[in-house]
């Protein structure tokens, strides 16, 4: 069975667990949702989907690579599994999915999330390093049944929350405007255009200019550029209650101890 799977990832979490699922499991293909083509696609039995919950839905990108990437007519998929990661709570990310994929024609087979580091600086601080471990080491546990239930092609989906279909359109509504929070980033005299930011970003929204980098307005609030930062360049305006922390991705995850 040919089989690939299609990741969104920031900091790193969601990276992690589709690399390892795609190890274990020998899948053909592993990129990110951004990089995909349509090329990528064809001839797929089976299809994973690997992405964080960011609030309380998916990323906005989702919605593009659902309906330009699946699209509208349904392919000989024989089994299409969804992992989502999130920092404590995966609220409507299970339910806006399975609407999503309804709406171009496709039913999940099996959906599961895992609780891992929460990277959304406003509101979270990073734990310290031996706490990251304890959850890393958790989520990697929950990945090995994950995998094991791949495996044996199980079929397994969450229940759908009440007030699903509000949840969904406004989620729909959001994607319109969300984009503008990179407008909230400051980027200092620390930058030395070193392009990581630019590497990381999943959505391709910032490129070098000068000496410093620029925001191209459609942000998916992942925090991947503010994260991996060797110089700590990227601020917010308004300072995080919690100061600032970060994170660069589990730690100890993979058999080999990093990822």
């Amino acid at each position: 069975m040919k089989s690939g799977i299609f990741y969104f990832s920031g900091a790193g979490n969601s990276k992690a667990v589709a690399h390892e699922i795609a190890t274990s499991l020998n899948f053909a293909i592993c990129k990110k949702m951004g990089e995909t083509t349509e090329e990528d696609m064809e001839g797929l039995e089976q299809i994973g989907l690997v992405f964080p919950v960011y609030y309380f839905a998916p990323p906005t990108l989702l919605i593009s690579f659902v309906k330009n990437m699946l699209g509208q007519k349904i392919r000989d998929v024989e089994y299409l599994f969804v992992v989502m990661t999130h920092g404590g709570m995966s609220s409507y990310g299970p339910s806006i999915t399975e609407r999503l994929l309804e709406d171009s024609g496709y039913v999940a087979s099996y959906t599961q999330t895992v609780q891992m580091i929460d990277t959304f600086i406003p509101i979270s601080k990073i734990p310290h390093k031996e706490k990251q471990e304890i959850v890393s080491k958790k989520a990697f546990k929950e990945v090995q049944k994950i995998i094991e239930d791949i495996k044996n092609q199980e079929i397994k989906v969450k229940a759908r929350l009440p007030m699903s279909n509000m949840a969904y359109r406004l989620f729909i509504r959001i994607s319109e405007w969300r984009y503008n929070y990179d407008k909230k980033f400051i980027v200092d005299s620390r930058c030395n255009s070193c392009g990581v930011c630019v590497e990381k970003c999943p959505v391709d929204n910032i490129i070098l200019s000068g000496e410093s980098i620029k925001y191209l307005h459609h942000c998916e609030q992942c925090f991947a550029c503010y994260h991996h930062c060797p110089t700590h360049a990227i601020t917010l305006k308004r300072k995080p209650l919690m100061g600032y922390t970060y994170y660069k991705g589990p730690t100890n995850f993979n058999k080999k101890g990093n990822v």
